[in-house]
């Protein structure tokens, strides 16, 4: 049974692909500490997946950038952490 949950970390990515927290843009340096500080070492989160949210006229070509992005992002902050994309 599949059921809807909350994430641990939401973050929204823009039509260029740029990845934004709390309306600030996310460098690989800044999105790495936002993953580690949720999903690093020591982190026990309900969920290891962070929600990318992109706008619904966004070209899907993006996600696998963002998705790359994200998982390099994860290994250098050494957290265990999968992106799920959820359009807005």
């Amino acid at each position: 049974v599949l059921s809807r949950a909350t994430l641990p970390l939401t973050l929204r990515a823009d039509a260029s692909g740029a990845l934004t927290s709390d309306g600030a843009v996310l460098d690989d340096a800044a999105l790495a500490v936002a993953l580690a500080g949720v999903f690093g070492e020591g982190q026990q989160p309900s969920l290891r997946a962070v929600a990318i949210v992109v706008p619904p006229d966004s070209a899907r070509e993006n996600d696998v950038g963002i998705r790359t992005r994200v998982i390099a992002a994860a290994v250098a902050a050494k957290a265990w952490v999968v992106p799920v994309f959820v359009l807005e």
